[in-house]
């Protein structure tokens, strides 16, 4: 065979470029510590690469997620377990102020403590976290409760709906006593009221017509048609209406109470959902009907895809799972086949995915805790709101009330309780979150570990190989060079 001298050129210069590319690629691993830099070095490798490096990228965001939740959640519980130890020494409080043996100076002495106690029950209800309201629902961009006056009514007939506004300032409680019997808003009425403890008093008259009493700085909205009853002295509090205008406090969040609903299609109808929704609920109506006649209609809590038919509702309330639904004429109460009414989920709660199949809610809505008014009355069950009990019993200690501090003292017992319950419910969600992290550490340890495995270069091989491919260059270069020197005219 001839062998050209362009030949032996060739051969050197391709030997050469291996052996350079060779050393050249393990220096890359070795500077990277990656046996993977592009696709081309393992296409099949880098497809595992990639798809390890989008879970872990997932599992980031899952943590973030995670850290998140437990921020929220634990501002929480640390408002809720503060408020339970304030509301022991309130507790502590009315216990000494229901003592027969003390002053009325001495109750009005316990109730300075008792109002920072307030104050600070309040602050905590506006507890935040990273700049949110964590008890205000989705309204997290303003506090859960402002500080306001509202009044209790003392009286055998009269409800506490009899009061629809209260308006003004005032650092000490005021006790309002109507000396002569009427109708509100009707009737010119005569009343008094202290705010020094019923220590001096103050005449006033509601006029006819008027529905608003004037306190010094502080005004009182009745009810049209409210029927009071006169008292007899400064010192019966028995027989006649009596208001105790003390500290309270505001819910500004939003609720869990009702669920939205919207309506496709053209029937006459509004609608309001009552219950606790998990995810949305459609209603379709089978039959053109009058919402006082029977309905049919079918549910689907998939979005649609499966109906549970052959549903049969009079009055306009339909039971669907979770709740129900409630229609009204608007305007004529109408409704045609095929229309459509959407219930959504409550709106107060915020959630975060902890998982691919699960989230966690990382809120609370104040109101359902610290209770408080909201819409213009008492939040909820009177005989555990705390706020308004706590509010209450301010006003009892000032005015040296002590059957009716008695009687808040039982009821903050109860309010208690319903703090214990909530914590009980909050701490039950952080366990979830913990679990959770726990779960996604492992997670991202077999993701890592993987990821490793099929991108990370061994070392000690790579030195050898390493050490190998640089002798070999070495080798073909003084090879190479000896043999570009040789000529055919060496030999002639």
């Amino acid at each position: 065979m001839r062998i050209s001298t362009s030949m032996i050129y060739d051969n050197a210069i391709l030997n050469m470029n291996k052996s350079l590319a060779d050393y050249i690629g393990l220096s890359e691993q070795n500077a990277s510590k990656k046996r993977i830099n592009r696709p081309s070095d393992d296409p099949s490798g880098m497809r595992n690469v990639l798809t390890s490096r989008t879970l872990l990228s997932e599992i980031a965001q899952r943590q973030e997620n995670l850290d998140t939740a437990k921020g929220w959640l634990s501002a929480v519980d640390d408002a809720i377990e503060s408020s339970s130890t304030l509301v022991t020494r309130l507790e502590e409080l009315a216990q000494q102020a229901s003592t027969g043996t003390l002053s009325a100076e001495q109750r009005s002495m316990i109730a300075l403590e008792a109002r920072e106690i307030y104050e600070e029950l309040v602050r905590l209800a506006n507890t935040e976290f990273n700049g949110d309201h964590v008890l205000a629902g989705h309204k997290t961009d303003s506090p859960a409760f402002e500080t306001c006056l509202w009044a209790t009514v003392d009286d055998d007939t009269l409800g506490q709906d009899a009061v629809v506004s209260v308006s003004g300032s005032s650092a000490t409680s005021i006790k309002v006593q109507f000396t002569s019997a009427g109708t509100v808003g009707t009737d010119a009425l005569t009343y008094r009221y202290s705010m020094d403890g019923g220590n001096t008093w103050i005449d006033a008259t509601l006029a006819a017509g008027d529905t608003e009493l004037d306190l010094g700085g502080v005004q009182v909205g009745l009810a049209a048609g409210s029927v009071v009853s006169a008292n007899t002295g400064v010192d019966d509090d028995t027989g006649g209406t009596i208001l105790f205008v003390r500290p309270a406090a505001q819910y500004l969040g939003d609720d869990n109470d009702t669920s939205p609903v919207s309506l496709s299609g053209t029937s006459q109808v509004s609608a309001t959902a009552q219950g606790y929704f998990s995810g949305d609920v459609l209603v379709r109506f089978d039959n053109d009907a009058n919402i006082s006649g029977t309905l049919d209609y079918s549910y689907s809590t998939d979005g649609g895809h499966s109906w549970v038919t052959a549903q049969t509702a009079t009055g306009g309330v339909l039971a669907v799972p979770g709740g129900y639904v409630e229609l009204t004429a608007a305007p004529s109460g109408d409704v045609y086949s095929g229309d459509i009414l959407t219930v959504r989920p409550h709106e107060a709660d915020i959630k975060l995915p902890i998982s691919d199949t699960s989230s966690v809610t990382v809120n609370a809505v104040g109101k359902d805790i610290f209770g408080g008014l909201y819409n213009g009355e008492a939040a909820g069950d009177p005989d555990s709101n705390l706020l308004e009990i706590a509010g209450e019993l301010i006003g009892y200690m000032e005015f040296n009330q002590r059957d009716a501090i008695g009687d808040s003292l039982e009821k903050l017992k109860s309010a208690h309780e319903q703090l214990t319950s909530a914590a009980g419910e909050i701490g039950g969600r952080i366990n979830r979150v913990e679990l959770a992290q726990t779960s996604l550490t492992l997670e991202k340890d077999r993701a890592e570990t993987f990821l490793s495995a099929v991108e990370d270069v061994d070392e000690i091989q790579l030195s050898v190989d390493l050490a190998r491919s640089e002798y070999i260059y070495q080798s073909v270069l003084s090879t190479s060079s000896k043999i570009l020197k040789l000529s055919l005219l060496d030999y002639m």
